[in-house]
């Protein structure tokens, strides 16, 4: 798989890896396949040179379940203390501990200290707190097309964002709204 078949259309880098795996109407699309799709997905996103042993693959994987389903409620405005609760348990099980920094290149204070076998998760999870302290939660969107599920933040100025992209995803759609007006 090239470098460029991982999407960027979610506005941080946290929503583009939960973005890694898209469910659409018929079937599921999954860029994170192997270890080495991983290791190329944080050389991408964060320019980081990481090894990802299998184990540590698995437990990504896990994350990107429970951030995804984080999101999805978040975006939904439904409780989600269920999503949370796993999201919690993820992190005591991770076994890491959280430093704050004052390094000036930082986006985060927070670090999160792990050993490197775990890293993978660990740079994930620092994203996520990073993405949490600086986002405004209602701007978490899921795009409207029905057969796409990226999740992306909504950017804009007047906070109305529908679509994950408009080139791909807001041309459909208008296009289908189009087709449906003219046939009346």
């Amino acid at each position: 798989m090239p470098l460029t078949d991982f999407i960027a259309v979610g506005g941080a880098r946290i929503l583009d890896f939960c973005n890694t795996k898209v469910v659409h109407t018929n079937y599921t699309e999954d860029t994170l396949l192997t270890p080495d799709d991983l290791k190329r997905f944080i050389k991408v996103f964060f320019h980081l040179r990481q090894s990802v042993t299998e184990p540590a693959f698995e437990r990504t994987l896990l994350l990107r379940t429970h951030l995804r389903d984080y999101f999805e409620t978040l975006h939904s405005r439904s409780r989600h203390s269920l999503a949370i609760d796993r999201l919690n348990t993820f992190i005591e099980n991770e076994a890491g501990s959280i430093a704050l920094t004052l390094k000036a290149e930082m986006n985060c204070p927070l670090v999160w200290r792990t050993e490197s076998s775990r890293a993978a998760p660990s740079i994930l999870l620092q994203e996520f707190f990073s993405f949490l302290l600086n986002a405004k939660k209602d701007r978490i969107r899921k795009c409207k097309n029905p057969n796409c599920s990226h999740i992306f933040y909504d950017n804009s100025r007047n906070s109305k964002r529908l679509w994950c992209a408009m080139d791909s995803c807001g041309n459909i759609m208008k296009v289908r709204a189009f087709r449906t007006r003219s046939q009346k």
